[in-house]
């Protein structure tokens, strides 16, 4: 951070109007949203598909397969909203997204500086090798569909089985002081 632009006293000058660094990303996710406003569709039947389950030849939804044909609460209604938090899955979802966001986070805050003193690198090496955890999350994510959908025809839980051994492996293998940034790099891939 000392090099090119410091000023007389080694300490480090911002560019003027930093703050404008921030409108870049405000301006492409602006840009997303109003696509995604004026494309993206909440079902099939919006453009004159079947609904998924008749286009898979499922049967109909749980939720409508549980209330009588009488009872279906008005969309917006506290009462569906009451029934959705009354099921012990969304709890245990709710619960698992909350604990894997807080590793991430904790991972995305902390990484960089993690990498720096353990490999003993400098700044933009150290946020590198820490990026490949998002790089990994995308090559994951695609992956595990791809094996859950291929390999498995599409049962998802033997790849939520495999990716389950595969943290506790990773994991362990986080235990060993790892010195080299590549080896680092792999392990940030791999997480």
């Amino acid at each position: 951070f000392g090099s090119p632009g410091t000023g007389a006293e080694g300490q480090a000058r911002v560019i003027p109007y930093w703050p404008a660094a921030f409108w870049g990303c405000a301006a492409v996710v602006g840009v997303v949203g109003v696509i995604a406003w004026f494309l993206l569709r909440s079902q099939p039947e919006d453009l004159g598909l079947p609904p998924i389950e008749e286009y898979h030849g499922e049967p109909k939804t749980l939720l409508e397969e549980e209330v009588e044909e009488g009872e279906i609460a008005p969309e917006g209604s506290w009462k569906l909203v009451g029934d959705v938090l009354a099921s012990p899955t969304i709890w245990m979802l709710a619960s698992s997204y909350f604990f894997i966001k807080l590793t991430r986070y904790s991972f995305i805050f902390w990484g960089t500086m993690f990498v720096a003193e353990a490999v003993k690198s400098d700044a933009f090496t150290s946020a590198l090798i820490a990026a490949a955890m998002q790089v990994g999350g995308v090559v994951g994510v695609v992956g595990c569909g791809y094996v859950s959908d291929k390999v498995f025809q599409s049962r998802r839980a033997p790849a939520a089985v495999l990716s389950l051994l595969a943290a506790a492996a990773i994991m362990c293998a986080g235990l060993w002081e790892i010195n080299d940034p590549y080896v680092m790099a792999g392990f940030f891939f791999l997480v």
